[in-house]
């Protein structure tokens, strides 16, 4: 009876066995097999977006149409760029923002940036800085003096550590202004005056201001200030402008055409080549910077130092502090504002379109994306899915 009681014993311990390994492959099985399916949709919602170049610029515009169209109604998913600038970008400002915004805005252009082939946008919207910092792309400062302030330098700080970025324009601050040094980095620095002044390095792996400054290119309208020169643009029909120096009615550039090439001196009377990169007859041309190694009047202070981006030596006329920028206050030259934008463009080129907030086993997939052909824009996309029930 013993014998037999063990064996039923034994035999239900096998049953329960395997009723728990049925289980637990079961699960894995199934497991495995949602991976499968969910890195497979993934492979080709990333696929139909790198052969579509408007799929890519659909989701720099912040318009997920084409993910949507090609997800099953079960996936959830987020979304975040590395390497190229959504194309709305929205700049808190709160000091003579009237003034930053016709300066990057002029109220007859297209929009702010055209760059390899799209339209890149500013919003410039004004706020106090006294109730803190609103989550902006970027937050420009004009001449704005209260660095001072340990509650507003609080905001500032803390602004910069949630990833915002803040950009000063203005003249360097006393040297008792800690925070204000503090925030860009910024040491006392001198040197001997030379004319002009460049850029310090031309590799995007260090700083990517240069790379997005010759992308971006500069702008005329039916003025084209460089250098602080004036040229008068004249339109010639719809395909063709002439360019006329202010100063000297000889000195003029004709019958000048998209994808034309034409030099001007620098100021240190070098000859300086520009293309005719593109035209929006009769309101707006952009020149493409040709020269890398090219120069800028003199604008800093001569009496700061920091991590030099522009600069000459000893001194500087912008500074890098990571996500805090520092440029001395400009004279109006098309350059300059090329220069601001740049800055503005290098630090919002990391971002989330789509935030993949959720409870459940998320899996990620990325895939890089190319666009040409006015600087080097190669991004990559990470594709977070899930499963929603």
């Amino acid at each position: 009876m013993k014998g037999f009681i063990y064996l039923i014993e034994i035999a239900i311990v096998a049953i329960i066995m395997t009723v728990i390994l049925s289980v637990f492959f079961s699960i894995r099985i199934k497991q495995d097999w949602e991976r499968a399916e969910i890195v497979s949709i993934g492979e080709n919602i990333l696929k139909s977006i790198k052969n579509n170049k408007n799929s890519f610029l659909n989701i720099l515009n912040e318009n997920f149409t084409d993910i949507e169209l090609s997800r099953p109604q079960n996936i959830m998913y987020g979304l975040k760029v590395l390497g190229s600038p959504k194309s709305n970008i929205f700049i808190g400002c709160t000091l003579n923002c009237d003034y930053l915004d016709n300066l990057i805005n002029p109220s007859y252009s297209y929009g702010t940036v055209f760059v390899n082939g799209r339209w890149i946008n500013f919003t410039v919207d004004a706020f106090d800085m006294d109730y803190g910092i609103p989550p902006y792309d970027v937050v420009v400062l004009v001449n704005y003096t209260k660095y001072y302030n340990s509650t507003i330098n609080s905001y500032i700080d803390d602004y910069l550590k949630n990833g915002g970025v803040i950009i000063g324009i203005n003249a360097t601050q006393s040297s008792t202004d800690i925070n204000f040094n503090n925030t860009f980095n910024l040491t006392g620095g001198s040197g001997p005056f030379s004319g002009t002044i460049n850029f310090t390095f031309y590799n995007s792996s260090e700083d990517e201001i240069a790379k997005y400054f010759f992308g971006i290119g500069v702008e005329a309208y039916s003025n084209w200030t460089i250098w602080e020169q004036n040229w008068i643009v004249d339109y010639w029909g719809t395909n063709k402008i002439n360019i006329t120096n202010s100063l000297n009615p000889t000195d003029i550039r004709t019958s000048l055409k998209e994808g034309d090439v034409f030099n001007i001196q620098d100021p240190d009377s070098n000859l300086y080549y520009f293309k005719v990169k593109k035209m929006w007859y009769p309101q707006r041309v952009e020149f493409q910077i040709l020269n890398k190694t090219f120069v800028f009047r003199d604008f800093s202070e001569r009496n700061a130092k920091g991590k030099n981006i522009v600069g000459y030596r000893n001194y500087a006329a912008l500074t890098t502090n990571n996500s805090a920028i520092w440029i001395s206050d400009f004279p109006t030259s098309s350059e300059y504002i090329s220069l601001l934008k740049a800055a503005i463009l290098s630090r919002v080129d990391e971002w989330t379109a789509k935030y993949a907030i959720t409870p459940r086993e998320k899996t990620t997939l990325s895939s890089f994306m190319s666009l040409c052909c006015d600087m080097p824009e190669n991004a990559e996309i990470y594709l977070t899915l899930w499963y929603q029930v």
